[in-house]
């Protein structure tokens, strides 16, 4: 083989492509074969050029006649080889334990086949005892396959199978920029000279890089002297990465190529205008609308409860799913009905069914009825006739060119799985076959990928994936995360073998493939004219420089220049992004003044000139300021809390207990009266039963047992704690017994007044028990509880607070089965303090006042309040 040497500042395609004769030409890197295409003119009439990647010409070189396997099929295969010993020492329950491992097998004897190990020794005993297991199942494959008249990759690479035939018209290969090959591909060439192939190897690096015996890449040497021009900049924030780099690329007088070393996982072609940059990508499947649609209705098929004969939907999952724009859009979802199920998520319920649907939810019922129907398919091809007859047309995504033929050809493919016949029954597969199925084609969507639509042929500036991009010169290149772990990429832990059982294979090792990633990033900057080099660092997320731009700096002393901008000019940045006027926009003009900095007190602030005073909403105004009480209070901007707990939820918890002490109070307070009552467990238990039935949507189901044997229990024990210790914690001789006590609703009850509104105290005291000699206010808490709850229900209770009027008062913890007694007259303490604070913050004030405290940084509306930012 006739090995050539390209200058890093010589352009490799030009001096590779030739149109004056046929050739094969066969490339590593896809994205340069598709440039070199570009520079080749195919001559009028005569034979073309053939431009291939080494996989394809493997697959030339190795045609057979055998239908050739691959992706979900082949592990559907190794899954049905499988033993019930082989599943119990390899830990695999069902079909989706096993698909890593199957990938992994697969990989694994491809990368045998093509470095020609055929045994592996010297194993220690748990890697021996593994590798048996693999041997074995490779027998069984092989036969398998055999008997099925099928071919993988890995078993077509056989001698009897090699054919040049396609090589007829050619005399000449080409290796372009092939800085390694494996046993296989030496083998090939060696058969391709032998048959009278001219082949030539172009290699854009230095001579003494490359080893010409083992044709495998050995070092990259740095020039002496650096000859572009370099600036390497360091920011702890990849916000600022992406702003210092626009800033440079309009700075510029030429265009930049931006090389991304984290290209698969950015987004700043979702940030950032079409007109202005190019994504050299074509995007996941998983990004579309479709894929996210039929993710939802997995999550609700995966967590759906079919315990109590019908459909129960996990309230999160379905919320969760509403947010989506394509399950709303799928399903006719309007504003009202997002609110109403928004309204059942705070008031705590952990299901959705049938029994919650009214007027408002009734477009919900769809999506039931859709997990139903969902959950009783039982076979791949079923599945895959139910999903084409899905309305996808709702779910068509204008960001990409092909997203639904993509989803249609892939359930093609998917249904020839059955037509395989490979599979007997799905039972075997899954513990649910409809969850099962569903995930094996969520799966196999995965690796999909569709086109975008964007047009961003006036674009200046481009962005590719600096480990995979192109071998062209460019004058000016960006490169962007330039971080240890991502350029050089981390070491992964590799399948069975260690690295250092790898090298005596002689399979290729990490440090082979890291110093392929050193060629990379250097080939890149050696090749161009000017460099600007962005690199992460932040010691508290454990991010550190990349060590190739250690090395860059240290042989060429290069300093770490200045950013422009810094986390200090966040406030500019965050203007020139988002344009504050048009929050404002479609509000009206009288809200959008209150929404400036001041806020003005005003008598329509407050329905009919009345604010009804609850503990809450004091205690809101306590913590907090008058500004937070407006906004959550008045103003109705509460923040929404959707944090679904598989946990009971302690205001859950805190409703029941109210209530099973509210009915026990009212089945048996005569019997307290009368004197002598003593409490039935067995009646106690069965209000308990009762309540807990009635609240069967908002009691998750996950940890039942753990509810009745504990919670419950102690709910059980402490009601019968409290009526048997009642009579003794009130004096006198109990006259009267009232729950949930109220005051009427038209008594007057002014607690203080101004011109704009009069205030009233309200509430819901748990129990009024009145004696011959006192009368005590009992509040329940299965929580942390304050004493000053217990001052204002004794002004509710008793506003003018009347001499001989004084009232016991006590929180009882449920939970700690414990009586904690508020002090007697500490009602007109707190009276004292309540009106203070009113007439501060609402009587006496003109404008709702924010006023900084440490809590700021945690409130929900700092950002609307910006008292912090003053």
């Amino acid at each position: 083989m006739e090995i050539n040497y390209v200058d890093y500042f010589d352009n490799l395609l030009e001096a590779v492509v030739d149109d004056s004769r046929p050739r094969v030409y066969v490339f590593n890197n896809y994205a340069t074969k598709l440039e070199a295409k570009n520079y080749y003119c195919r001559p009028f009439l005569a034979l073309e050029s053939e431009f291939l990647m080494m996989s394809e010409l493997k697959e030339r070189l190795f045609p057979g006649d055998r239908l050739q396997l691959k992706e979900e099929k082949l592990v559907i295969i190794f899954y049905e080889l499988l033993t019930e010993e082989d599943k119990q020492q390899l830990g695999i329950s069902d079909y989706n334990d096993v698909i890593d491992l199957a990938n992994d097998f697969f990989n694994f004897y491809e990368e045998l086949a093509e470095y020609k190990v055929d045994e592996i020794e010297d194993l220690r005993d748990w890697q021996q005892e593994k590798y048996d297991i693999f041997q074995d199942l490779r027998k069984r494959y092989i036969a398998k396959m055999e008997e099925l008249d099928y071919t993988d990759k890995t078993l077509s690479y056989e001698t009897a199978n090699f054919s040049l035939d396609f090589l007829q018209d050619f005399d000449e290969v080409v290796f372009v920029n092939v800085l390694e090959f494996t046993p296989l591909e030496k083998e090939i060439v060696s058969k391709l000279e032998v048959a009278g192939q001219t082949v030539q190897l172009y290699n854009q690096i230095k001579p003494e890089d490359y080893d010409e015996e083992t044709l495998q890449l050995k070092s990259v040497t740095l020039p002496d002297e650096l000859e572009p021009k370099v600036e390497i900049y360091q920011i702890d924030e990849d916000l600022l990465q992406l702003v210092n780099a626009l800033v440079k690329v309009d700075e510029a007088e030429t265009n930049y190529t931006i090389l991304d070393g984290d290209f698969e996982n950015s987004n700043y072609h979702n940030l950032l205008s079409s007109s202005k940059i190019k994504v050299d990508k074509d995007v996941s499947f998983t990004k579309t609308r479709l894929f996210r649609f039929l993710e939802s209705l997995y999550t609700l098929l995966k967590n759906a409860d079919f315990s109590s004969g019908g459909i129960r939907l996990r309230l999160g999952d379905l919320v969760e799913a509403s947010h989506l724009a394509g399950f709303r859009d799928y399903y006719s979802l309007d504003r009202s009905e997002l609110n109403g199920l928004n309204q059942l998520a705070q008031e705590d319920y952990v299901y959705f069914c049938e029994e919650l649907i009214d007027d408002q939810l009734a477009p919900f019922r769809a999506v039931v009825e859709e997990i139903e129907q969902i959950s009783g398919l039982r076979s791949l091809s079923g599945f895959c006739s139910y999903l084409e007859g899905l309305v996808v047309e709702k779910l068509a995504d204008n960001r990409y060119k092909n997203d639904l033929n993509i989803f249609f050809g892939s359930l093609a493919e998917l249904n020839s799985i059955t037509e395989m016949g490979i599979v007997d029954s799905w039972n075997q597969y899954f513990t649910n076959n409809a969850q099962g199925l569903f995930l094996l084609i969520l799966r196999y969507l995965r690796f999909k990928r569709v086109e975008t639509t964007v047009d961003d042929s006036g674009a200046e500036v481009e962005v590719k994936d600096l480990l995979t991009s192109s071998f062209v010169n460019r004058n000016r290149i960006m490169m962007l995360n330039v971080v240890e772990g991502i350029v050089p990429r981390a070491e992964e832990a590799a399948f069975l073998l260690t690295e250092s059982q790898r090298t005596q294979v002689g399979l290729k090792t990490y440090q082979q493939q890291r110093l392929e990633m050193k060629y990379k990033f250097f080939r890149h900057l050696l090749s161009s004219e000017q460099a600007v080099i962005f690199s992460l660092k932040n010691e508290e997320q454990n991010i550190a420089v990349s060590s190739f731009i250690e090395e860059l700096q240290l042989k060429y002393n290069l300093p770490t220049k200045e950013v422009e901008i810094t986390g200090a000019d966040y406030p500019e940045i965050i203007k020139s992004i988002f344009d504050c006027d048009s929050c404002l926009l479609g509000v009206d003009e009288k809200l959008a003044d209150k929404y400036s900095d001041r806020l003005e007190i005003e008598a329509e602030d407050f329905a009919n000139q009345r604010l009804s005073l609850t503990y809450y909403k004091y205690s809101t105004l306590k913590r907090y300021c008058s500004y937070r009480f407006y906004l959550e209070q008045l103003a109705g901007l509460e923040a929404e809390q959707m944090e679904f707990s598989r946990e009971l939820s302690p205001k859950v918890l805190g409703i029941l207990v109210h209530r099973v002490f509210e009915e026990m109070i009212n089945r048996v307070g005569d019997r307290i009266k009368d004197g002598g009552y003593k409490p039935e467990k067995e009646v106690i238990k069965e209000v308990i039963t009762e309540k807990v039935a009635s609240f069967d949507l908002k009691i998750p189901g996950y940890y039942e047992e753990y509810y009745e044997e504990v919670i419950f229990k102690a709910v059980q024990e402490s009601v019968e704690y409290f009526l048997t210790v009642l009579p003794d914690r009130v004096k006198g001789n109990i006259k009267d017994i009232v729950t949930e006590w109220m005051p009427a609703q038209d008594e007057s009850r002014v607690f203080m007044e101004s011109e704009e509104v009069e205030i009233q105290l309200n509430g819901r005291i748990d129990l009024v028990i009145e004696t011959d000699e006192s009368k005590h206010i009992i509040d329940y808490k299965t929580g942390r509880g304050n004493t000053e709850q217990l001052d204002l229900y004794s002004l509710l209770y008793n506003q003018e607070l009347e001499a001989g009027e004084m009232i016991d008062k006590s929180i009882y913890n449920v939970m700690d089965q414990k009586f904690d007694r508020g002090y007697r007259g500490s009602e007109e303490r707190f009276r004292d303090k309540l009106r203070n604070l009113l007439e501060e913050a609402i009587i006496d004030s003109k404008e709702y006042q924010g006023q900084f405290k440490s809590r700021c940084k945690r409130c929900d509306y700092i950002d609307i309040c910006k008292v912090g930012w003053r």
